[in-house]
């Protein structure tokens, strides 16, 4: 962890890095909810399985 804020560009770029991933699951994790709310209201089905399938995407990125 020492060598990830020796100096201040590898600092800037974690600090990206935390970012983009934040921004990237944000954007995935919005996606699936649009894709589970339309299947959902469509065909009638119980959506509790992939809102849990979207939670777990989410925190696996």
């Amino acid at each position: 962890m020492k060598n990830i804020f020796k100096d201040s560009e590898s600092l800037l770029n974690f600090i990206i890095l935390i970012a983009l991933t934040f921004i990237f699951a944000y954007l995935v994790g919005r996606y699936l909810q649009k894709r589970i709310e339309g299947k959902g209201n469509r065909h009638n089905i119980d959506v509790t399985s992939f809102v849990f399938l979207k939670h777990m995407i989410v925190a696996i990125i």
